[in-house]
């Protein structure tokens, strides 16, 4: 319950800051991708910090703060009525969801035994998507009442978020290595992080074009695609977490890769509606597999003492995709034509199985 609340309120705040910008602040296109992006720079700039903290300090604080830090940014909209001000709310947004997101993840993988990690991981990622998945749908219908239940729905619910965090307790290792790590990212995970990166990069990439693509192939509701996309990766996510514990999450990552790289250049070749459909269940398949094995690939490298650190390297990696895609994507689409769209991520995801095949245990 408590990862569902918080991301169903971040996935209600995601879809909403766009259409306020455009339809309340008619602010220009620029400036609304600047406010989209903005969010994942500051999540990228926090996570070398917050990593080490979180071994330090513990992850219960980081459970309970920052959703009380998103519930106040939140009810700030009420007041904020300049594109500068919403895009410092995001900012700011993005630096606290860091902060809880890595210590909520952590604190998930230390109540498990190592061999069972991955499935840890896949169970919470389903309650993550999931609220990603219903937060732009409960908008929309918050957007139909009045733009102020939109910002106070999402501020409630982070405050459930702190209650139910004090119910936890603190989940670190009592017996585990003193961390002396320093801020910064963890060389022994950026291979696995690579994955992460190739992932987000390809969901971000996904979620930007799809519209556009969906006109292009003839078919009249994107929603549809994107809800073909959603359940593969929440179908995937429920079951493949044992079978990647049992042969290993390293040795996990790349065929998961690999099949989106055949799944992103189908859809780009696609030209019937049907085939744009089995194409892209199959890059949610890819992706839906690929985030929960290598972040646990990534922690095994890391060990008990540093798995903060790790973490944030991790997840940088993702933030880095993430906020890419867009930009890059749109840029050389334009330049080389719109098919690339889909075939860069491909080209970003055959790099990222390069870059875990170097690893001795995804060999192995």
């Amino acid at each position: 319950m408590l990862v569902l609340a918080n991301f169903l309120g971040l996935g209600i705040i995601i879809a909403a800051v766009p259409r306020y910008l455009h339809t309340e602040l008619q602010a220009s296109r620029l400036s609304t991708g600047l406010a989209t992006t903005i969010y994942f720079v500051a999540a990228l700039l926090v996570r070398p910090f917050i990593g080490v903290a979180v071994d330090r300090i513990g992850r219960r604080p980081f459970l309970i703060v920052p959703p009380v830090f998103t519930a106040g940014l939140t009810l700030l909209y009420l007041t904020v009525d300049t594109v500068g001000g919403i895009t410092m709310l995001r900012f700011l947004g993005g630096a606290v969801a860091a902060m809880f997101f890595t210590a909520v993840i952590l604190a998930a993988t230390d109540v498990v035994e190592p061999a069972r990690r991955t499935q840890a991981l896949g169970r919470q990622s389903v309650m993550t998507y999931t609220g990603f998945i219903i937060g732009p749908v409960l908008a929309d219908r918050l957007i139909d009442q009045s733009w102020t239940l939109v910002w106070i729905v999402p501020a409630v619910l982070h405050i459930v978020v702190s209650v139910i965090g004090l119910t936890i307790p603190e989940t670190r290792p009592t017996n585990r290595p003193q961390s002396v790590a320093r801020v910064g990212f963890d060389r022994r995970v950026i291979r696995p992080a690579t994955g992460v990166l190739a992932a987000n990069f390809g969901f971000a990439s996904i979620v930007s074009f799809l519209p556009e693509y969906a006109e292009r192939i003839g078919i009249s509701r994107p929603g549809s695609l994107f809800a073909v996309y959603a359940v593969a990766v929440l179908m995937i996510r429920a079951v493949t977490g044992r079978l990647a514990d049992r042969i290993g999450p390293a040795r996990f990552i790349a065929p998961a890769l690999t099949l989106g790289v055949v799944a992103l250049v189908g859809l780009a070749l696609a030209d019937l509606p049907w085939q744009s459909y089995v194409a892209i269940a199959l890059v949610g398949m890819s992706i839906g597999a690929t985030f929960p094995a290598a972040t646990s690939a990534a922690l095994t490298r890391a060990g008990d003492g540093d798995k903060g650190k790790a973490m944030g390297t991790t997840l940088a990696f993702g933030d880095i995709g993430q906020a890419s895609a867009g930009p890059v994507v749109g840029f050389l689409s334009t330049q080389w034509g719109f098919q690339w769209v889909y075939l860069i991520p491909a080209i970003v995801c055959s790099v990222a199985v390069v870059s875990v095949l170097s690893m001795p245990e995804a060999r192995r």
